[in-house]
């Protein structure tokens, strides 16, 4: 199997390559016809022959030495005075290449004496090949006369580059963006589990006839975090029915010693959320608020979930235990990864489109999010 994977990769990048060889044929010979029909038509043939030759050869040579050497190897990369060498060497080459040629019009009699250019071309002649190279008269018109007919095919090929180099920095900055979503994620998922398995913990410690219920509760809670949240999405609906299964098992828990409100409103189906997005909020206002050590205060978490025109308000509040035994609960507490990453996979997945607030007073603990769907 893996063998005829690789003859099919094969066959494509030959396919590619083959390709792309045609389409640099074609391009070529279209270009040498463009040159050939710009040149005046009461010309001779061999005069446009040679014309549209010198140019196609000047094309081709500076096309392939700068696109494919001079950019990418030297320009690119900083080595600046490597390449004005170059350039100057490219321009030699166009020297040697007019002066030849202009030498072949007027020994062969290719250049009718009628015309001016026919005297401009002696002139050259009578400057010699260095003379008529570094004129300092005609440098920069030489110059540019030497760099125009590359000059299109390096503009589609820079562009090809420019487009090519987008497209990776883009899919780079995906899949860093990927891979560090599904860190943050490798990371909640077990803190969460952690957390749970603390709370079946305690109650089998306490030999609490609702340790059954409690494992029966946390088993869908698993197989929720196991097979649907590594979803990059999930339906709001699902996930406002893991928090609910979650407050179950608090409950289940505490009993009677935590109040818990959760209220929801809004069209909540049709919206998709990351998958295991409020959760860290829901286990924050539980890890914090709820008082483990003094009994004769009652804490409550109130939770709100609103959707209006693709909007969703996310608040939660809970009160906070006394000084004495919210120290002890600080202490006894690991982690505290939690929060922290979500607020990270909201910058990710919602870097211009999220509100989160948090407002931690003296008696309550409060988080207020909002963000577009």
């Amino acid at each position: 199997m893996r063998k005829i994977q690789e003859k099919v990769l094969s066959y494509y990048q030959n396919s590619e390559k083959e390709a792309r060889v045609v389409i640099h044929v074609v391009f070529w010979v279209l270009m040498y016809l463009l040159e050939f029909l710009k040149v005046r038509s009461d010309m001779s043939f061999m005069y446009r022959t040679l014309v549209a030759s010198l140019y196609f050869l000047l094309s081709i040579t500076f096309f392939y030495t700068l696109a494919y050497w001079g950019f990418p190897r030297l320009l690119l990369k900083g080595r600046y005075l490597s390449f004005l060498l170059l350039l100057l060497v490219l321009y030699i080459w166009y020297g040697v290449l007019n002066y030849y040629s202009t030498w072949a019009m007027i020994h062969f009699q290719l250049l009718p004496t009628k015309y001016t250019l026919h005297s401009f071309k002696m002139d050259m002649l009578n400057k010699g090949l260095w003379g008529s190279t570094f004129d300092l008269s005609n440098l920069f018109f030489n110059f540019f006369e030497a760099f125009l007919p590359a000059l299109l095919p390096l503009m589609i090929k820079l562009g090809k580059s420019f487009s090519e180099l987008s497209n990776k920095t883009l899919k780079l900055e995906r899949d860093n963006l990927v891979l560090e979503l599904n860190y943050l994620r490798s990371q909640l998922n077990p803190h969460f589990l952690f957390n749970s398995l603390n709370n079946v913990y305690s109650l089998i410690l306490k030999k609490d006839d609702k340790s059954a219920s409690v494992i029966l509760k946390l088993a869908g809670l698993m197989r929720y975090t196991l097979y649907e949240a590594n979803a990059e999405k999930i339906a709001l609906s699902k996930e406002v029915n893991f928090i609910l299964d979650y407050l179950d098992l608090a409950k289940l828990r505490y009993g009677k010693k935590v109040r818990v409100e959760f209220e929801t409103s809004g069209e909540i189906e049709g919206f998709m959320i990351p998958s295991l997005l409020l959760i860290s909020f829901v286990e924050n206002a539980f890890k914090h608020g709820v008082n483990d050590i003094t009994l004769d205060i009652q804490s409550w978490v109130k939770i709100s979930l609103d959707v209006q025109d693709g909007i969703m308000t996310f608040i939660i509040s809970n009160n906070k235990p006394s000084q004495a035994s919210n120290k002890l609960a600080i202490n006894s507490n690991l982690g505290g990864i939690g929060i922290e990453n979500t607020r990270k996979r909201l910058d990710l997945l919602y870097p211009d489109c999220h509100k989160l607030h948090i407002e931690n007073a003296r008696n309550t603990y409060t988080v207020n999010l909002s963000l577009k769907l």
